[in-house]
């Protein structure tokens, strides 16, 4: 089984993206982050901008493309903007739940919307190879001045994060996405202690950016799988269709 984990960016970096996923469309899962849906758009003009605006149907567009995979949409904001995953239809058919579940409202003052916006963990549970599984796609808390260290509302953040895979216990975890987190934080221990292998820290990874991020922390995104799992192979992917660069796991 394959996933790949990608904060989209909301498609600013361009056609690329639809390049990518063309690409890998083989790939048994996706897990996507920072997604448009309906054409309200994030804060950003449509006639233009740079970095260019992004594509405002991104939901629609990878779902275009990915015609093997059936996809689920988990609203961050309002209802129109937030969270994907894209499971080939192979294993939708094994799917026995899927949800979502608010792990953050803390208050997003780097946004000037009326709505609510918040954070989740979107999930399926799924049958693969005579194995149950839950897969888990995070985007985890930004705060404004705080960079990626630990905060009261970024532990708490973990702390239901762990709560909920503890309803989980008996199946194979696969957790993975953005995290906003740097490796040294008690944010990441916490998981770390679940216990879950972190892929990032056994693989030594050091950068998850790609040249589209300017600043100099270069972690943000995570893959930890439980740690009975064969991981055959792990590595960041090369191609840049995002400022965060695509996760590959195959286990």
């Amino acid at each position: 089984m394959k996933v790949i984990s990608l904060n989209t960016w909301c498609g600013r970096a361009g056609s690329s993206i639809y390049d990518f996923f063309y690409q890998y469309k083989y790939v048994d899962i996706f897990c996507l982050q920072e997604v448009d849906l309906d054409g309200t758009k994030f804060g950003l003009d449509i006639t233009g901008s740079n970095p260019p605006a992004g594509d405002p149907y991104l939901f629609r567009s990878v779902q275009d493309i990915l015609v093997n995979h059936h996809g689920f949409f988990s609203p961050t904001l309002g209802r129109w903007w937030g969270n994907a995953i894209f499971v080939k239809k192979e294993i939708y058919r094994n799917i026995t739940a899927s949800g979502e579940l608010i792990i953050s409202d803390a208050q997003q003052q780097y946004v000037d919307y009326d709505t609510w916006f918040r954070r989740t963990i979107q999930w399926v549970d799924f049958s693969d190879d005579r194995k149950e599984y839950t897969l888990i796609n995070l985007h985890g808390l930004w705060e404004k001045g705080k960079g990626k260290d630990d905060s009261s509302d970024r532990i708490d953040q973990s702390k239901k994060l762990i709560e909920f895979m503890d309803t989980k216990i008996n199946r194979k975890i696969i957790l993975t996405g953005d995290f906003n987190l740097n490796p040294d934080t008690k944010s990441i221990k916490m998981i770390d202690d679940y216990p879950l292998k972190n892929l990032i820290k056994e693989y030594n990874i050091t950068d998850t950016r790609t040249s589209y991020y300017k600043k100099e922390s270069r972690f943000a995104d995570y893959t930890f799988v439980s740690r009975e799992l064969e991981v055959k192979e792990f590595y960041v992917l090369p191609e840049e269709v995002s400022d965060h660069a695509p996760l590959f796991l195959e286990i």
